[in-house]
């Protein structure tokens, strides 16, 4: 289970299947979704993302973590400046460079739980789940980086969370509200005749001013989480967080949701989301 510790004025952590990154707060929102491309690729490797962080002045910390082998719970590890890695397992190893404009680099096997700080200190109690996308975040922490089962993917990051009863809940600018149990695609296109009506549910939105995409917007579940993706919609989503600055979902790119986050699609079609026990 990955979690962060939310910061407005901290730099950024970033997460995909097989990699977490954690940079420090004079990282530029563009660096930060530069990784995200990256590293989202399937044939993602720890140098690609090392070579966009090469230069000191793009960003003066950072720590990268890989996850590499599931038989043996292997991880990779590079660290630049006053960055701490902790590392628990069969062995704990725990990491931090020197400032400059080079960092360090080794693997650490038999791993079980991760985490990684700006600050000397271990994240606290105050961490919120993350999925897959980017946060503002001082501190990111692993409980469990290799769930183990059998059906998970060699080389995955997975984000596990407790069974319960939750349910998320989309409430439309109509006052009706949907219930997020599975794949939801939202766009301008008439969805009447799709043969995939059962699998997916489709959301048809007006838009006189064609601002909307015919396919716009994807929300579905991802081990719990409710996740909002990007459908190479032409001018995007933006995304309300209380407490937080809007954030621009465009370009394919991916982020987690919470409660009472606002999705703004255009045109004042906005979707509130909530979740029910």
């Amino acid at each position: 289970m990955f979690a962060y510790s939310p910061a407005p004025e901290a730099g950024f952590a970033v997460i995909t299947e097989r990699f977490v990154c954690l940079l420090s707060a004079d990282a530029p929102v563009g660096l930060a979704r530069e990784l995200f491309r990256i590293l989202d690729a399937t044939d993602a490797r720890l140098d690609d993302a090392l070579a966009a962080l090469a230069p000191v002045d793009v960003v003066e910390r950072f720590a990268l973590i890989e996850l590499l082998d599931e038989d043996d719970r292997s991880t990779r590890v590079a660290v630049r400046g006053q960055v701490s890695v902790g590392i628990e397992g069969t062995t704990t190893t725990r990491l931090s460079a020197p400032g400059g404009a080079t960092w360090i680099t080794g693997e650490a096997r038999g791993v079980s739980a991760l985490w990684l700080s700006m600050d000397d200190s271990l994240p606290g109690d105050e961490l919120l789940p993350l999925g897959r996308g980017i946060v503002r975040a001082r501190a990111v922490a692993a409980e469990s980086v290799y769930p183990g089962s059998a059906a998970a993917e060699a080389g995955s990051l997975r984000v596990e969370h407790e069974e319960g009863d939750e349910r998320w809940i989309l409430r439309l600018p109509d006052g009706n509200e949907l219930d997020a149990d599975g794949t939801i695609v939202i766009g301008r296109t008439s969805w009447e005749h799709e043969d995939d009506a059962d699998e997916v549910k489709h959301v048809s939105v007006p838009s006189p001013m064609r601002q909307i995409s015919g396919s716009h917007l994807e929300l579905a579940l991802v081990d719990g989480e409710l996740v909002a993706r990007d459908l190479d919609s032409t001018n995007g989503t933006i995304v309300l967080t209380p407490e937080r600055p809007p954030r621009l979902l465009h370009g394919g790119s991916t982020t987690s949701l919470q409660t009472g986050d606002i999705l703004d699609l255009g045109e004042s079609f906005r979707i509130v989301v909530s979740s029910r026990h």
